[in-house]
């Protein structure tokens, strides 16, 4: 199959448009069967975001699929330095509801092979480099946490947010040093999809790197507790690492795991969740806040 022109291929067929994922790229549902993702530089305004987009065909290209199972069918996969076009099987979306301790072993289990898996070329030597934060990007990011915990006063204690941000690239320096592997970077319930025969397979790979298996655990578990889908994360660990040893033969630390995890947690709740909280309800910020101040005693105790 050849897709010379989205659109001309378009009018052929059956299509409903959505909206998911990162904004910028056109995906549509075509013929209830395949899902069509294309994105073009001259849309997109962010530089980075396309680089995302070039990283997932790039990512698709290199990956055999026979080894790799979880990587979603493709039927057809082009891209040039103006124009990326993705046609993949319609699978369908893994619901919060079904997580339970067996979905959850599937899930580890699938996401254990990901981490075990070869580093394509491209990818190596990539996120090798230490990067701390600036004095300004941390005062960035503890306003922005101001900003949200002002909207529910003297319901949080802000005391925590001054020695998370005095600690921060102390706490960064510690999780660079974990080992690099495959990683997805962008790992929750909504990029997990089931085929017919109960299969997990992983999609939207925008955020594919050289890096740190425990920040897509941390990032898994976060995800759902924003939704309303409470795991306990000692489960999840060893979840993991009972199917990591089973798949390898050898023994994982799970104590190393979980401090792993709690940086790289505190590491994404610091910079990033301040800029999708504003205006959520109190409960919804005390999961994330409550857990950033968890992990920042975890860190201390390591």
């Amino acid at each position: 199959m050849i897709i010379e022109n989205v659109n001309d291929y378009l009018c052929k067929h059956n299509i409903k448009k959505i909206n998911v994922g990162q904004s910028g790229a056109d995906v549509y549902v075509v013929d209830n069967t395949y899902i069509l993702k294309c994105a073009r530089k001259d849309t997109i305004q962010d530089e980075d975001i396309w680089a995302s987009y070039l990283r997932e065909a790039r990512f698709y290209e290199a990956i055999d699929r026979s080894i790799l199972t979880c990587i979603p069918n493709l039927e057809y996969l082009n891209y040039t330095s103006n124009e990326i076009i993705l046609l993949m099987k319609k699978y369908r979306m893994v619901r919060h509801n079904e997580i339970n301790r067996e979905m959850l072993a599937k899930i580890m289990k699938t996401i254990v092979k990901v981490h075990n898996h070869p580093l394509p070329e491209f990818l190596k030597g990539s996120n090798s480099e230490l990067k701390l934060m600036s004095s300004e990007q941390i005062n960035d990011c503890v306003n922005g946490w101001l900003e949200v915990l002002s909207e529910h006063k003297d319901i949080f204690p802000t005391q925590p947010l001054t020695r998370i941000a005095e600690n921060m690239n102390e706490i960064i320096t510690f999780h660079h040093l974990s080992e690099r592997k495959l990683v997805h970077g962008d790992f929750h319930c909504d990029n997990l999809l089931m085929d017919v025969e109960g299969n997990i397979c992983i999609c939207d790979w925008q955020s594919v790197s050289n890096g740190c298996p425990s920040g897509d655990l941390s990032f898994f578990i976060s995800r759902l507790s924003s939704d309303h889908v409470y795991i306990s994360e000692q489960d999840i660990i060893s979840i993991y690492c009972e199917c990591y040893n089973t798949e390898n033969g050898i023994f994982i630390d799970c104590n190393s795991i979980k401090q792993h995890m709690s940086a790289s947690n505190l590491i994404t709740s610091f910079r990033f969740w301040h800029e999708y909280l504003h205006n959520s309800d109190v409960n919804r910020v005390r999961v994330i806040y409550d857990k950033m101040i968890e992990n920042l005693f975890d860190f201390d105790k390591r």
